[in-house]
């Protein structure tokens, strides 16, 4: 649950683009971003901040947290430049498609 990440928070990123597990750590919470979408400026609200755990393409890819394995979160953007990677909080994703996840969605 996202009320359950803290700062810290080791998680788990599997990949679209890239298939290998990359491992990061939650660097901020609530934070608001503006992302330029050729040449569309967009905001978005409460964002989860990690470091840098994805890369273009792997928008969409599912961010666990690393202890539990439960969802945290989807890849929204990734800075890499800035070596860091926006996560929508996993609830907001549920509540705007009306769908649920699973309390554990992976185990190795």
């Amino acid at each position: 649950r996202t009320s359950d990440v803290y700062i810290g928070m080791n998680v788990l990123r599997s990949g679209i683009n890239s298939p290998v597990i990359n491992r990061g750590v939650v660097t901020r919470l609530s934070t608001s971003v503006q992302v330029n979408f050729g040449g569309n400026l967009a905001w978005f609200a409460d964002l989860i901040v990690t470091t840098d755990i994805a890369f273009g393409g792997d928008s969409g890819s599912l961010v666990l947290d690393e202890v539990d394995r439960s969802a945290i979160g989807l890849v929204m953007s990734a800075a890499e430049e800035e070596g860091s990677t926006m996560v929508c909080p996993i609830e907001a994703v549920q509540d705007a498609l009306d769908v649920r996840v699973s309390d554990k969605v992976w185990s190795p």
